[in-house]
């Protein structure tokens, strides 16, 4: 049996989007399951590789509630960082690749701390691949007043650190449909700056997230200084986003849907729907 689940409409830096598309749509047919994380994903896909609205199941992106250590406070994470109580931290959090537009972010630094009068540092923070080249960036950080970069994958027990010590999680993404980055900083109740679209928009119920028009960089910057000046805002999601997103609840219906969509491929009784934790 075969369960395909779809995070991007294209794989991120897709360098041969004609394969993958041709790819995407022998998938399709071959499924017996097709999982979304949002219902916008249909729409989105639809003139690359129509899917099967009988075969195609929406289960939603979890928060991370439980996964990673989470015992610091905001002030022992700042002095564990380095991070001093004046700084406004803007963290880019994640693998560093090309469609991240973490250059965007900061080439946007200078102007944030002009704009708002404030000591702003951003902080990049994540693994790199050997197949990208990320000497401009690198030369642009070194070259910028206030930003630094770690370019190794982060150890879960310093997760937190970085997210209870930031202000801000700026994801000045050039293309992107699900974010896990952002659930991820939306866990640990640090505000965030996302592009619009159907997905972020629903995050925005959050009450922590900070809209941009995608590709535009003044929208970028217009939402960063938001957040900055409601940076006071950070704490807990709302208890209804809270229960919306909740891990344990989403893999009891991701459980329960495919256990219902296998155990009918062949046309047998589908096996009864694991209880939720």
């Amino acid at each position: 049996r075969l369960v395909w689940s779809i995070h991007e409409t294209l794989p991120h830096d897709c360098e041969f989007p004609e394969v993958e598309i041709g790819l995407r749509r022998r998938l399709v047919e071959m499924a017996d399951a097709v999982h979304v994380l949002h219902s916008s994903t249909v729409s989105e896909v639809e003139n690359l590789y129509p899917l099967d609205p009988e075969r195609t199941f929406t289960v939603e992106h979890p928060l991370y509630t439980g996964a990673y250590p989470d015992f610091l406070s905001r002030s022992a994470a700042r002095r564990w960082l380095g991070v001093s109580p004046e700084d406004v931290v803007v963290l880019g959090f994640g693998a560093i690749r090309p469609y991240k537009g973490f250059d965007r972010l900061v080439a946007a630094a200078p102007g944030l701390r002009d704009r708002t009068g404030l000591p702003v540092r951003v902080v990049l923070a994540g693994p790199t691949f050997k197949s990208i080249d990320i000497a401009p960036l690198r030369n642009l950080v070194a070259s910028t007043e206030g930003v630094s970069m770690t370019d190794r994958a982060v150890p879960d027990e310093y997760v937190q650190a970085l997210f209870r010590a930031a202000d801000v999680t700026a994801l000045p993404y050039r293309q992107v449909l699900n974010s896990g980055v952002l659930m991820l900083a939306l866990t640990f109740g640090c505000p965030a700056v996302a592009p619009r679209n159907p997905v972020t928009a629903d995050a925005a119920a959050s009450g922590l997230v900070h809209l941009f028009e995608p590709g535009s960089d003044p929208s970028l910057v217009e939402a960063v200084a938001a957040a900055i000046e409601r940076r006071g805002d950070r704490g807990p999601v709302s208890g209804s986003f809270a229960a919306r997103y909740d891990p344990r609840e989403i893999a009891g219906q991701f459980a329960a849907e495919i256990g219902r969509r296998i155990g009918a491929a062949d046309g047998s009784r589908p096996p009864s729907a694991p209880e939720t934790p």
